[in-house]
């Protein structure tokens, strides 16, 4: 009977541990994409700091953005592809090797009331 009792509670010292350590999980490091901003003026932006081109990678370093992770270039709705090249090269110069180019285009969508 005592056998029984023993394996019983440590059954469920292994279940609830477990559990625990399931639940008390947390991630290590920041998930939030970095963003630069480049301006329609030409003006790029890391974060809140106003950066020249050919310092990015610098900036972003020194901001504590991993190497690894994916950067996001946030573009006026010109594309200016001479630019594009300019920060990708800086970006890769400094290891970045993921920038993700995206512009501030919306779309809008409407929707009409059908009747049957």
């Amino acid at each position: 009977m005592n056998i029984n009792r023993t394996k019983l509670v440590s059954i469920c010292v292994v279940i609830i541990g477990l559990c625990a350590s399931c639940t008390t999980s947390r991630v290590v490091g920041s998930t939030k994409t970095p963003e630069v901003e480049v301006e329609s003026t030409g003006i790029i932006w890391v974060g809140e700091r106003q950066v020249q081109l050919g310092k990015i990678g610098k900036a972003l370093r020194s901001a504590g953005v991993g190497r690894d992770q994916e950067i996001k270039v946030r573009m006026a709705d010109k594309n200016d592809r001479g630019l594009m090249q300019a920060i990708t090269s800086d970006l890769v110069m400094r290891g970045f090797k993921r920038p993700i180019f995206i512009t501030n285009k919306k779309t809008e969508s409407i929707l009409e009331n059908q009747q049957p």
